[in-house]
């Protein structure tokens, strides 16, 4: 009888073994853009990161500097594996110009950067364009980019694309669309990194000023996975770790209201801001909270002019992240993990690396 037991659990836990193993895991990516804050890294929690991205200045495909080779051999040790990234731009390659050889040449220039700098794999980001190029000449060169780059890549190596979530560069706003052919370079991938932040210069500046709009994103899910057929599997959604702050045009904000904007529309790099900049939330009477972005906004003065500040903290991510398990998707990403406060560690801080990490616990 003792005998049977035995065996029966030695069944049981062999098979959850075997489940276990056909379960894919969660994947964490966090881009990290060093000489915004040097040392930013050694606070990392690196038990929440299963990726590492480095921004730059790796792009100049030049052996790491001392800097970034403590930075890759700290993560490595922590068993991240580290990424680099590379921009393609449709405007710095015309059409009639991009040709089998200078395919080859810019293959061959990130797998050098790749092996160079001692990386695990490489991002390219695509998120430029317009819909010319995308659903036409541009999408099929694109296409076969990836997948040579794919076939001369170590096969140990991850290959991601960094795809915006909400915009004309990655759909047809009114017909819905694909500007890009998502099936086809999903053959050639290991994983698309949806952007799902700076939604509000893609939205044509709706009042909503917000980041990261969770309304938007649980829409677009559903047009990837569902309308789209994408592979949720192969879907990481990355979240920004950064701020927006505009001046207010005319008017002194009420209360619970937007601010307007009678300029082009903010985007990424215009009025992003680090949380360091942020003035502090105990100077304030009154942080809101808007129910459709879910995301956080203060107003402060300065210089005589009303300012309006819209940000992340760990419990407006919440939404977000949970839209990672509804949805089946890979994981998450952070994109500017250098925009914290580190020195002192703010309390912010903590929090919104303790929810990254549960990620991994879905």
């Amino acid at each position: 009888m003792n005998s049977f037991l035995l065996l029966s659990v030695f069944y049981l836990l062999t098979t959850l073994l075997l489940i276990g193993e056909g379960t894919s895991s969660r994947e964490t990516f966090t881009y990290y853009y060093r000489p915004l804050n040097p040392t930013a890294w050694k606070h990392f929690n690196w038990t929440s990161i299963t990726t590492l991205a480095i921004s730059n200045p790796l792009e100049s495909f030049q052996p790491p500097s001392v800097e970034d080779s403590e930075l890759i051999s700290t993560a490595k040790h922590q068993g991240v594996r580290v990424v680099g990234m590379v921009s393609f731009q449709n405007p710095l390659i015309p059409q009639n110009t991009w040709t089998e050889t200078t395919r080859s040449k810019w293959v061959a220039q990130v797998v050098a950067m790749v092996t160079i700098n001692n990386l695990d794999g490489i991002q390219v980001d695509v998120e430029y364009g317009d819909w010319s190029w995308v659903g036409g000449w541009y999408g099929s060169e694109l296409v076969s980019l990836i997948a040579s780059l794919r076939q001369s890549l170590p096969s140990s190596a991850q290959l991601t694309m960094a795809i915006n979530v909400f915009s004309d560069m990655t759909f047809d706003l009114s017909g819905h669309t694909p500007m890009y052919p998502l099936l086809d370079l999903a053959k050639s991938s290991d994983y698309f990194i949806f952007m799902g932040y700076d939604l509000q210069c893609d939205v044509a500046c709706p009042p909503r000023l917000g980041n990261s709009n969770t309304t938007l994103l649980e829409h677009q899910m559903s047009v990837f996975i569902d309308k789209w057929g994408l592979d949720a599997g192969q879907i990481i959604l990355a979240l920004p770790w950064y701020v927006y702050g505009y001046p207010c045009t005319w008017e002194t904000p009420v209360d619970g209201e937007w601010c307007h904007l009678n300029t082009a529309c903010a985007c990424q790099g215009e009025w992003q801001m680090s949380f360091s900049l942020v003035p502090s939330h105990g100077s304030h009477d009154k942080v809101f909270w808007d129910a459709v972005a879910d995301e956080d906004f203060l107003n402060y003065m300065k210089d005589g002019v009303w300012h309006q500040v819209w940000f992340e903290v760990a419990k407006t991510l919440q939404s977000k992240y949970a839209l990672i398990n509804k949805w089946g998707m890979r994981g998450a990403a952070v994109w500017g993990a250098e925009k914290l406060t580190y020195e002192p560690m703010m309390q912010d801080t903590v929090e919104m690396w303790d929810q990254f990490a549960s990620v991994l616990k879905f």
